[in-house]
């Protein structure tokens, strides 16, 4: 509770947080080391302190976290892109399968 941080990963980039809306990011009351205030907060939580990520410690998610060929990094991003503009079946399984597949 007494951490002066704003996003906490345990097992996780805590970066993470500001690609989920309903987090929140940034410096927390009365710190000034990522700038003044959060942004996020989609949940308009009253008075958010911090955002606190959590993961198994091999989660699948890691794998994304490796360095890949930038070949494969330019097709898992586009990908990526695509799922996150339109979260649909088909583009949830693009993206796994250029994510570990390689197809």
């Amino acid at each position: 509770a007494q951490l002066p941080f704003g996003a906490v990963g345990i097992n996780l980039f805590p970066a993470f947080a500001h690609s989920i809306p309903q987090l929140v990011w940034g410096a927390p009351p009365g710190h000034s080391q990522s700038g003044y205030g959060f942004i996020g907060n989609a949940g308009l939580y009253r008075r958010p302190h911090k955002a606190v990520l959590r993961a198994p410690f091999n989660w699948i998610g890691r794998k994304c976290l490796c360095v890949m060929p930038p070949k494969k990094t330019e097709k898992v991003f586009r990908r990526l892109a695509r799922y996150k503009m339109r979260p649909t079946p088909l583009s949830q399984v693009m993206l796994f399968s250029a994510l570990f597949l390689n197809l």
